[in-house]
């Protein structure tokens, strides 16, 4: 009988059984994959603000590259936010899931290349059925599954704000600008944006990401490509990103989501890793110290909806919107608070700033205004 078991070794799933097994507590967590951290569908770019929220120290085994600022892209127009000092860091995804795993390791047990086939409950415990025939008991159990439905729905967790299709390639290129990750906006990827990331002095990670677009988001991919020149296809990925539903429960009596399985996804970037890891942290707090998770976990649950709130708002523009709110980027009194107080993860102490600046609002206001129409 284990007192948490885990379901699927990602960050969320780690971060959260590794902080409950090091209170003495018996954890078990289960991989379906072989490996830890692979096959990698992800970015890879964390805030250097939140990993110092998660006590999570950029090590040189899982840091690419650091970067400094972003370059903002509508049809007609292009805006540069941040400059100087590092703001964000480039990971390897697999060896930063493993570098949790190795963390993790230390204090609970880690079955790996295992699938989870179904959870049932019994009177005084949760079963989980393995692909080998094998059940384990657990008090308790997070499932931490990634965007996979089948547990998830099987059990009754069901978000209903549908998703982002997500493909991203990593590139073998020239003249590699590291200091800028560039994103993208409008008709090339419907509802959502295009990305670049630099990796290195010759390796981008190139991505794009539609949300209910008319054509799959490949099609607008290879047409975002064109733009590249020659270059190598080093890896490729992608699939779907969950978009926050504010309305699913992520608790069930001591069934527990986490993750993008919560939908705990920044609807504004795709992002995940940081606050699914943040509520990771208050599901281990939850669990060791008897508290409501769902009632824990406001100040996260307020953010996401930050996100999703925003998202909606832009997803109302077309390009000559778009083109206006890049405009918007350039004015200097607004750069200066994004590079001052705006954070990758957190909308609320840059809006709590925004509001004590009446002439930015009055802009804000007139873009919210024309979106409309």
């Amino acid at each position: 009988m284990y007192d948490l078991v885990v379901v699927g070794a990602g960050p969320a799933g780690l971060v959260c059984a590794e902080r409950v097994a090091k209170e003495g507590k018996s954890v078990l967590v289960v991989e379906k994959d072989e490996v830890v951290g692979e096959p990698v569908s992800c970015g890879g770019l964390f805030s250097k603000t939140g990993l110092k929220k998660l006590d999570i120290k950029p090590k040189k085994s899982f840091t690419r590259n650091k970067v400094k600022g972003a370059r903002f892209y509508s049809k007609n127009q292009m805006a540069e936010i941040g400059k100087g000092r590092e703001r964000a860091f480039v990971v390897d995804r697999a060896e930063f899931d493993r570098e949790l795993a190795k963390k993790y390791e230390k204090h609970g047990e880690l079955i790996l290349g295992t699938k989870c086939l179904d959870i049932s409950r019994k009177t005084d415990s949760i079963n989980v059925l393995l692909e080998d025939g094998s059940t384990m008991k657990t008090k308790n159990l997070a499932l931490a599954t990634g965007p996979s439905v089948f547990l998830r729905n099987k059990l009754g967790f069901e978000p209903k704000n549908g998703h982002i299709s997500a493909v991203q390639y990593e590139i073998e290129t020239d003249d590699v600008d590291k200091d800028f990750v560039e994103l993208y906006n409008g008709s090339v990827a419907p509802g959502f944006f295009a990305w670049v990331i630099p990796v290195d002095k010759k390796t981008l990670r190139v991505g794009l990401g539609t949300i209910d677009a008319p054509k799959k988001s490949m099609e607008y991919f290879e047409e975002f490509l064109k733009d590249f020149g020659d270059f190598e296809v080093i890896s490729t990925g992608g699939g779907v990103i969950p978009l926050y539903d504010p309305q699913m429960p992520v608790r069930k009596e001591n069934i527990y989501l986490l993750g993008d399985a919560a939908t705990h996804v920044k609807a504004t970037t795709g992002g995940g890793v940081i606050l699914g890891c943040m509520a990771a942290r208050t599901l281990a707090e939850c669990l060791l110290n008897r508290k409501d998770y769902e009632g824990e976990l406001q100040a996260i649950k307020k953010e996401l909806k930050k996100h999703l709130m925003v998202r909606r708002f832009v997803n109302r523009f077309n390009d000559r919107k778009y083109d206006e709110l890049v405009s918007l980027l350039k004015n200097r009194d607004l750069r200066e608070l994004l590079e001052e107080h705006g954070d990758m993860d957190l909308i609320g102490p840059f809006s709590k700033e925004l509001v004590k600046r009446p002439s930015l609002l009055v802009g804000a206001g007139y873009l919210f205004v024309r979106s409309l129409f």
